[in-house]
C-alpha cells in the first residue's frame, strides 16, 4: 500500500509541558482514496474533524467526533475531491492531550487526483448466427490490452486528465430485473431479438465503478447505450439522450474497426453521412462532425441537419491529406459549398473552414479559417480570390504546395504566427504570384515577403500575358512575341514562377488553357 504524508502544521495551545504525549500523524492511503490517522499509543482515543472544497465554497468544519477507522474521500463527478482540511488529537489516560494538528491536502495531490477503477464498456459486438447476440463488458480506457507498466500491488495506473485510473481486476454483470451480480468472464449471448437491460460493474479492491447499458437487439443493428454508441453502415456514431448524433474523431471508427472488424469495419472512399439515422425503431439526427473524422476518406458530402463542425479545434491535429471533394446539402442553416466549391463554408461569416485537393475559394469569402488546408499535402497549387482579407493560422499547413496565386491588391492579414500561415511548405521552393501593382507591397510584407520568390501577374492571373482579364490563345501568341523580341523580359511573363521567362512558360501557358484554368 502506497502512503502519502501531508504535511503538518502544529496549532499552539496553553497546555501543560509533559514528556508523555501521544504522537498524531495523518496519512492518505493513494490506491484507497481514505483518510487515516495513525498514533503512537494503543490506548489513545483521536478526536478529529475536516471540511473539504466544494466548489465554490469550503464546506463547514464537521462536528468533532471519535475517529475509528479509515475514511473515504467524497467522490462527485466521477472524481474524488482532494483538497482537505483535517484537525485531529489524541487523549490517553493519565497522559495530557496532544496538542490539534492540522493537515491539509490540497495542491500536493492536485496534478493528478486520486486513482479510481476505470469503469466499464459495455459494447454489442457481433452477430452469431447459432448464438445470438455477442455483449463484450470492456474496460472503459485500457480495452483489452495487459501491455500496460505495473504501478504497485499489482495494479495498473494510467495517468488521464489530471485523473489516476487503475485497471479493474474483476467484471460484474446482471442482465435485466436479476438481483445477482455475475463474474463476468466472457461474452455473453442475446439468443432473442429485444431490448436489455445490463448493468456492469468493474472492481479493484474496494474501489468500483458501475454503469447501465441498454441493448436493443434486432434485425436492424444494435446500439449500446453506456456509451451512447451505434453503429450505421459501419460507421460509428455518438448519440444523446436528445435524439440527436455526432461523428465522431476518426480514431473512434479506426479504434471500433480494430476491435469489431464485421460490424464497424475501416471506411474510406466516397461516404455520404445521412441526415437521420433510423435504427432499432429510433430516429437519431445528425448535428457534429467531430475532429479528423473524414481522415481517410477522399469524398464527403454533409447533411443539411448538421450545425457544427469541429475543424480549427487544438485536438484537430490530423488533417485530411486524401480529401479530393467535399458538399454540404443545400438548406445546411450553418454551412454552404457555394458554387459547387469542393469546400465548407460557414455561411454567416464568409469562412472557408475547410477545403480539400480540389478547392476553388468562391470570390465571396473572405476568411480562410485555422487549419482550413491542415495537411492537405497534395495540394499543389491554391488561387486566393481578391475578396479575402484574413488567413488564419496553419491555414495553408500544407508541404506540396507549390505555387499560391493571391488576387488580393492590399496583402491580406495573416495572424500572429508567420511560419505557420504556409507553414508546412518551404516558401524558398514555392512562387507566390500577386497582382503587378502590389509587387512591392507584398514583397515590404513582414509576413507576406517570406516568400523568396514573388512573382506579379496582370489581369486575370498568371498567364494572362496581354492582361485583358482572361487566359487565352492571344496570350500563348504575345509570350512567344515577348521571347522572340530583344531586351529585358517583363517579369510578368514568368508563368510558371521559376524566376526566368523561357520556352517552358510557353508549355506551362498552353498547359494551363488546356485545363481549362
Amino acid at each position: 500500500m502506497l502512503l502519502v504524508a501531508a504535511t503538518a502544521t502544529v496549532c499552539a495551545q496553553d497546555v501543560p509541558v509533559q514528556t508523555e504525549v501521544p504522537v498524531v500523524n495523518c496519512t492518505v492511503d493513494v490506491f484507497n482514496a481514505t483518510i487515516e490517522i495513525n498514533h503512537d499509543d494503543p490506548e489513545a482515543v483521536i478526536y478529529w474533524r475536516y471540511n473539504y472544497y466544494d466548489w465554490p465554497d469550503w464546506t463547514a468544519w464537521t462536528d468533532w467526533k471519535v475517529y475509528t477507522e479509515p475514511v473515504e474521500l467524497q467522490f462527485k463527478d466521477n472524481l474524488y475531491i482532494i483538497e482537505y482540511q483535517v484537525e485531529c488529537y489524541a487523549v490517553s489516560p493519565g497522559k495530557t492531550a496532544s496538542e490539534v494538528v492540522e493537515y491539509s491536502f490540497s495542491d500536493t495531490y492536485a496534478e493528478f487526483g486520486f486513482p479510481q477503477v476505470t469503469p466499464p464498456l459495455v459494447y454489442a459486438n457481433r452477430v452469431d448466427n447459432e448464438q445470438g447476440l455477442a455483449v463484450r463488458i470492456v474496460d472503459g480506457l485500457f480495452g483489452d490490452s495487459n501491455k500496460y507498466p505495473l504501478y504497485g500491488d499489482n495494479s495498473f495506473l494510467l495517468y488521464v486528465a489530471g485523473g489516476r485510473y487503475i485497471k479493474p481486476e474483476h467484471y460484474y454483470y446482471k442482465i435485466n430485473d436479476s438481483n445477482e451480480w455475475i463474474e463476468y468472464v466472457g461474452e455473453i449471448y442475446l439468443d432473442q431479438y429485444g431490448e436489455y437491460k445490463i448493468m456492469a460493474k468493474t472492481t479493484n479492491g474496494n474501489l468500483e465503478r458501475e454503469v447501465t447499458a441498454t441493448v436493443v437487439y434486432d434485425s436492424t443493428g444494435f446500439i449500446s447505450q453506456s456509451d451512447r454508441t451505434i453503429v450505421c453502415d459501419g460507421l460509428v456514431y455518438y448519440t444523446d439522450e436528445d435524439n440527436t448524433a455526432s461523428v465522431p474523431d476518426y480514431y473512434v471508427n479506426y479504434l471500433w474497426s480494430m476491435t469489431y472488424p464485421i460490424i464497424a469495419p475501416l471506411r474510406s472512399g466516397n461516404i455520404v453521412i445521412p441526415g437521420v439515422i433510423h435504427i432499432n425503431n429510433q430516429n437519431y439526427t445528425v448535428k457534429s462532425i467531430g475532429c479528423n473524422a473524414f481522415d481517410h476518406f477522399s469524398g464527403v458530402s454533409i447533411p443539411s441537419t448538421v450545425t457544427l463542425i469541429h475543424v480549427n479545434d487544438y485536438d484537430c491535429h490530423e488533417g485530411y491529406p486524401l480529401l479530393a471533394s467535399l458538399s454540404v446539402e443545400e438548406g445546411n442553416p450553418v454551412y454552404d459549398s457555394r458554387n459547387n466549391c469542393n469546400a465548407v463554408i460557414e455561411t454567416a461569416s464568409n469562412q472557408l473552414i475547410l477545403g480539400c485537393l480540389n478547392t476553388v475559394i468562391p470570390e465571396t469569402v473572405t476568411e480562410i479559417g485555422t487549419k482550413a488546408f491542415y495537411f492537405c499535402n497534395n495540394l499543389a497549387s491554391i488561387s486566393i480570390p481578391a475578396s479575402v482579407t484574413t488567413i488564419k493560422d496553419d491555414a495553408f499547413y500544407c508541404g506540396g504546395l507549390r505555387k499560391v496565386v493571391c488576387h488580393s491588391v492590399t496583402p491580406p492579414s495573416v495572424e500572429s504566427y508567420s511560419f505557420y500561415v504556409f507553414a508546412c511548405f518551404d516558401e524558398r521552393t514555392t512562387t507566390l504570384f500577386v497582382p503587378t501593382e502590389s509587387l512591392a507591397a507584398y514583397q515590404a510584407h513582414d509576413k507576406w515577403s517570406k516568400f523568396s520568390r514573388i512573382v506579379p501577374f496582370l489581369g486575370a492571373g498568371p498567364g494572362d500575358i496581354n492582361g485583358d482579364g482572361k487566359i487565352a490563345i492571344s496570350d500563348v501568341t504575345n509570350l512567344i512575341n515577348q521571347l522572340l523580341a530583344s531586351g529585358e523580359m517583363p517579369a510578368f511573363c514568368d508563368v510558371n514562377g521559376d524566376g526566368k521567362v523561357s520556352i517552358a512558360d510557353v508549355s506551362t501557358l498552353i498547359e494551363l488553357l488546356l485545363n481549362g484554368n
